[in-house]
């Protein structure tokens, strides 16, 4: 996946992330953060993700991810 692509669905993909953090009801800025964090993760496996064929199977790993995130900034 090239800077572009990654740049055209990074919006979409921040909002899930922000979605999903916030039934956790978690503060805006962590939230935000957590968002960036995984973000920044996503795209240093772009590689791997462009290798993925079906992505909406992949958010629910993706708000895993998110869930993850959210607990170990809780620790």
């Amino acid at each position: 996946m090239d800077e572009r692509a990654f740049e055209q669905i990074a919006p979409r993909m921040r909002q899930k992330v922000m979605e999903t953090l916030c039934r956790y009801q978690l503060a805006r800025m962590e939230c935000e953060d957590i968002a960036q964090e995984v973000l920044l993760r996503l795209w240093q496996m772009r590689n791997e993700l462009a290798q993925v064929k079906h992505f909406q199977v992949n958010l629910n790993v993706f708000r895993s991810i998110c869930i993850i995130f959210a607990h170990w900034n809780e620790l």
